[in-house]
């Protein structure tokens, strides 16, 4: 009977398309490549839903992907890609130069048209995850743990946490992990990290030094706690949750229909729709005709990522707009109208 069943409910048109799956997911985790050297490549992410300390609510998680060695930068919201671009130059970029590839996920900040012709004309790949498939890049259980301790220590320090973001860095970097067998520090310089003054009561007459070593004796202590609490190992937590399968298709076999996708640009992306035009500029070149280019902000985009385009072109590919798209004008700031250039 148990054959029977089995038989029918693969059969049955009802079951394959309505119900719901219960097997584990298919495929095991693929981990990328190694890096050939430490901050060739480096994963980045945003800890997010912290109290507000000193105006900043969001840390930009920074992670080399060899070392694991990590930078804690503070932000507020809203940011924008052209801010975490400067901080990323602030404090990446003048310590251990430009990386060859960058991983993310598909937050805003990194999928919008400025960090992607910023990075491309710097020379650097940008590799994202899938939508709602976030170990992709093997650094989820840095993340994750640095998420977990960090939303610790922020919940018992919430007005503090800012002040304290550069030792718990510290303490992230001279810990031992087991990755890699050593901490980060020793991994990117090659030596062990200088060990912090312990508190001794009675050991200074000074007040408020013994008070500032007493209060970050016990944010370490509070650190060492989180941190070990929080570190696992990310693809065997993964993998428990998934199953090895191969797929097999008989030729002739029937495959059901999906709904009709939205339409999508020659790379796969959805196509943009105008917001409005910003900026004209006429463009001659010598022996080639003089072209009408267009700075046009995109829906869903700020001005950082507006861009340049052909007139003709934007005709071509947006009738439906020129004259009627309800798109504000620059120069007369209000809807544009055959005078217009949109």
């Amino acid at each position: 009977m148990k054959k029977d069943i089995k038989a029918y409910i693969r059969g049955c048109d009802t079951c394959q398309r309505l119900k719901h799956e219960t097997s584990k997911p298919v495929g095991l985790l693929q981990p990328l490549s190694i890096p050939p050297r430490p901050w060739h490549s480096i994963s980045l992410d945003f800890v997010e839903g912290l109290p507000t300390s000193r105006k900043q609510n969001v840390i930009l998680v920074i992670v080399d992907r060899f070392t694991k060695y990590v930078h804690f930068i503070p932000l507020s919201h809203p940011y924008t890609a052209s801010r975490v671009a400067t901080l990323f130059l602030q404090h990446v970029f003048k310590l251990h130069r430009l990386p060859s590839s960058i991983m993310s996920d598909r937050d805003t900040a990194f999928t919008s048209l400025f960090w992607e012709e910023l990075f491309r004309r710097l020379g650097v790949d940008l590799a994202m995850s899938s939508s709602y498939h976030l170990q992709f890049d093997g650094q989820t259980e840095v993340v994750k743990s640095l998420e977990h301790y960090l939303r610790a220590f922020a919940a018992d320090k919430p007005s503090l946490w800012v002040e304290w973001l550069p030792l718990a860095e510290y303490w992230f970097n001279t810990n031992y992990h087991t990755s890699t067998k050593l901490s980060p520090f020793k991994a990117l310089y090659g030596y062990l990290p200088p060990r912090l003054v312990e508190f001794v009561l009675g050991l200074t007459r000074v007040a408020a030094v013994e008070d500032s070593l007493e209060h970050r004796q016990q944010v370490v202590g509070l650190l060492e706690h989180n941190l070990r609490a929080a570190q696992v190992r990310m693809k065997q937590h993964a993998d428990k949750h998934r199953s090895d399968r191969e797929f097999e298709l008989k030729l002739g076999e029937a495959i059901t229909p999906i709904s009709r996708l939205p339409p999508v640009d020659a790379l796969g992306h959805l196509a943009p729709q105008p917001a409005k035009s910003l900026e004209t500029r006429i463009i001659k070149k010598r022996r080639l005709p003089t072209v009408t280019e267009v700075l046009v902000q995109w829906e869903g985009g700020d001005q950082d990522d507006a861009t340049w385009e052909l007139l003709f072109k934007l005709q071509e590919d947006y009738p439906h707009l020129v004259g009627k798209s309800g798109l504000k004008c620059t120069y007369c700031d209000a809807p544009n109208s055959d005078k217009c250039v949109m």
